[in-house]
C-alpha cells in the first residue's frame, strides 16, 4: 500500500499492482488551511477532519481477479457514477462501470452509455468528500449502506479522496485533478434537439420549421443511428438523406 498527501485536500493510495490508471493531469498545490488527515491502524485506514469521521477503509482485497476496497461512512449517501439510472442518492445501489449501449432505460438498467468512477459522498454535520477510483478497468460500486465495496477487475486500486468542504469544491479540485474541457462554441450551450430517430430530410426540416415557427431556439438536430449504413458511424444511408443535406450535416 502507497499512501501520497497531493496536497492540503487529496490523498492518493494505492493498492496492489494496478495495470491501468491514466496519469492525472495536475497534482496542484494551493494555500488553504484545511484539515483533512489519514490515520494509519495496520490494514484499516481512516480519513479524518477535526477529529471526524470521513471513510474507514476497513479492508483491501485481492480475489476471483478483482481487487476490493471495503469502506464504510457513517449515515453517508453518494452521488454521481457518471448516467445511471433510478434515484439520485445512490445509497444501497449496485453499479458496473462498463459503457453499454442498452435502450431500455429503466429504474434500474445498468450500465449505460457513460461510466464515470467518480462520487461525491455526503454525510449529516460533515464536510463533503469525493472519491474517485483512477482506473479503465471494468469496475463495481456496491453502495450498500454505511457499509460499501469499492472493485476492479485488476490487480490492485488507485483512489483519490478530495476534501470539499463543500460540494462546489470537491468538484473544483476534482476537475484540477482531472484536467478541465475547453470552452465549447456558443452554439453548443444552446437547445439541441434529438429522438430516435429521424428517418428523412422531409422530418429533420418540418422539425426546423417548426422551431422556426414556435419561436423555439434551437441550434442543433441529431440525426440518429437510423442513418448509418449497418450502423456505422460516418457511413449514412443515401436513399434516407439527400445529397444536400448530407452536406449541411
Amino acid at each position: 500500500m502507497l499512501i501520497k498527501k497531493i496536497n492540503v485536500a487529496i490523498f492518493k493510495l494505492k493498492f496492489g499492482a494496478p495495470s491501468n490508471p491514466i496519469n492525472v493531469v495536475n497534482e496542484f498545490e494551493f494555500e488553504d488551511d484545511i484539515d483533512f488527515k489519514l490515520k494509519e491502524d495496520g490494514e484499516r485506514l481512516t480519513l479524518l477532519s477535526k477529529d471526524k469521521k470521513m471513510i474507514e477503509i476497513e479492508k483491501y482485497v485481492q480475489k476471483d481477479g478483482k481487487a476490493c476496497l471495503m469502506c464504510y461512512s457513517e449515515q453517508a449517501h453518494f452521488f454521481g457514477f457518471g448516467e445511471k439510472m433510478g434515484e439520485l442518492d445512490k445509497r444501497g445501489r449496485k453499479m458496473e462501470m462498463l459503457n453499454s449501449d442498452n435502450p431500455l432505460h429503466l429504474p434500474d438498467t445498468d450500465p449505460l452509455y457513460i461510466s464515470i468512477p467518480f462520487f461525491i459522498m455526503l454525510s449529516p454535520h460533515k464536510p463533503t468528500i469525493g472519491l474517485f477510483l483512477n482506473s479503465t478497468s471494468k469496475s463495481y460500486f456496491d453502495m450498500d449502506g454505511d457499509k460499501y465495496t469499492i472493485c476492479s477487475e485488476d490487480d490492485g486500486l488507485e483512489l483519490y479522496i478530495i476534501y470539499g468542504p463543500k460540494v462546489s469544491d470537491v468538484l473544483k479540485r476534482f476537475s484540477l485533478l482531472v484536467g478541465r474541457m475547453e470552452l465549447p462554441p456558443a452554439w453548443a450551450l444552446g437547445y439541441q434537439q434529438s429522438r430516435w430517430s429521424y428517418f428523412t430530410s422531409e422530418e429533420v426540416l418540418n422539425v426546423a420549421e417548426k422551431m422556426r415557427r414556435d419561436e423555439i431556439p434551437c441550434d442543433v438536430i441529431y440525426l440518429d443511428i437510423e442513418l448509418h449504413a449497418k450502423l456505422q458511424s460516418f457511413y449514412l444511408v443515401k436513399r434516407k438523406l439527400s445529397r444536400s443535406q448530407r452536406n449541411d450535416r
